[in-house]
């Protein structure tokens, strides 16, 4: 019997837990955001959508299951409320806590707030003809609006794109920050990333760490957009749902209620099930398999972690993860607060979708593979006492995947080495 085949014989809708636009049950999901709404790619692969409370985000077109931890939008004002259209300097009015910054010969118009593939924000138009080469600041943020302290990794982002005019003479747009005292002094600037600047809404994002100095009370981010010298402009922007968190990816935009000027905070993407429920016994004797996409390795010091499975705590638990720091895909087991992980299983390339399977015994065996390759093995898991599976986190949840699932299955019982290898290779990713 073929793999495919040997699992559809074992029952799909009891140990299929995602596919295409679907969690099934007993899979569920909870995500609190009683002040903030999340948001994601809709179904065109364009369009951005925001979704209410421990509602699931399907993303883009094959309709992966999105799974995210808890992150914090700074920027209380990322819709651009409350702006005045006009020419800056002479009556507009920027959208509360906004500055917007000019260089010689360039005149910047607000024409007010618009929305773009579904994404709130601000429009404004350049004419002119550039001296020097500069930028045009767009600062959605105060000086001391974003606490912050020294050595904190930090992602500012925003959405944009050219909505009308030429592209001549626009070099691209950037996004950086800057560290600042609890007076608002400059620190140190943080670096800003400029790309190319184009017709099609486009998500930036910079991170990097904040000033070593002792000083440091808050950071202040900066999108812009880059000029070249001795050029004649005339070029309409939109730039939308700016982003300022702690951390270091980007995740999905933020926001605060509609009509609201606030910081917001959406809860990490809590999805699990009861080993129970699953037809696996506390010593945890299953197969998991996982298909799905990351868009970025882990940040130093800040696995991503695939799934696990424990007892209540991370004190006792296996799992399979992207190790901090990298692309290497890793699995292990912690028993009493002591970890082993196997040798690497392999690495994965960032936004690309791969396939990851896990067989335990229950008799603290693990064995676990990538793309049906080489299998590895680590032993002295816990025996007894486990009762949850979770999806893209941690007990804690923490460890947050920052990524996508194509599908996960759950089989009650462990495959041999060699039949794990051919489900994961089956696996759609």
């Amino acid at each position: 019997m073929s793999i495919p085949s040997m699992l559809a014989s074992q029952g799909d809708s009891a140990r299929r837990l995602v596919a295409s636009g679907r969690i099934i049950a007993p899979l569920g999901l909870l995500r609190a955001q009683s002040s903030s709404v999340a948001t994601h790619i809709g179904t065109d692969g364009s369009t951005w959508a925001t979704v209410s409370a421990d509602t699931a985000r399907f993303t883009g077109l094959s309709r992966r299951l999105l799974v995210e931890g808890q992150r914090s939008n700074m920027i209380r004002n990322p819709r651009a409320l409350n702006l005045t259209a006009g020419i800056v300097g002479t009556g507009a009015v920027a959208p509360t806590n906004w500055t917007i910054a000019s260089i010689a010969g360039i005149t910047i118009e607000i024409l007010g707030a618009t929305v773009v593939n579904g994404v709130s924000g601000m429009a404004f138009r350049l004419t002119g003809t550039s001296g020097a080469a500069g930028s045009i600041a767009l600062d959605p943020e105060t000086m001391t609006g974003i606490a912050a302290s020294p050595n904190q990794t930090w992602t500012a982002s925003a959405l944009a794109c050219s909505t009308a005019g030429t592209l001549t003479g626009i070099l691209g747009f950037g996004v950086g920050f800057t560290s600042r005292t609890s007076g608002g002094s400059a620190l140190s600037g943080n670096g800003t990333v400029v790309q190319s600047l184009g017709t099609a809404l486009t998500r930036y994002s910079r991170t990097g760490p904040t000033t070593t100095d002792a000083t440091t009370a808050c950071v202040q981010p900066r999108m812009s957009v880059s000029i070249a010298a001795s050029t004649t402009i005339d070029c309409t922007i939109f730039m939308g749902w700016p982003q300022m968190e702690l951390g270091g990816i980007a995740s999905t935009p933020v926001l605060p209620p509609s009509g609201v000027v606030a910081s917001s905070t959406r809860s990490a993407d809590n999805v699990r099930a009861t080993l129970s429920a699953l037809g696996v016994g506390a010593g945890a004797a299953c197969t998991i398999l996982w298909g799905g996409v990351l868009p970025q390795a882990s940040p130093a010091g800040d696995d991503q972690c695939l799934f696990q499975i424990d007892d209540g705590t991370d004190a006792n638990r296996y799992r399979l993860r992207n190790l901090g720091g990298g692309s290497s895909i890793v699995a292990g087991r912690v028993t009493g607060g002591t970890s082993l992980d196997g040798t690497a299983l392999g690495t994965m390339t960032a936004g690309t979708g791969f396939r990851a399977g896990m067989t335990l015994n229950g008799a603290g065996r693990l064995a676990a593979c990538i793309q049906g390759g080489s299998v590895q093995v680590v032993t002295g898991g816990p025996t007894s006492g486990l009762t949850t599976l979770r999806l893209g986190l941690n007990a804690t949840l923490s460890s947050a995947m920052f990524g996508t699932t194509t599908q996960l299955r759950v089989v009650p019982f462990a495959l041999s080495d060699t039949a794990l290898q051919g489900a994961v290779a089956a696996m759609p990713a």
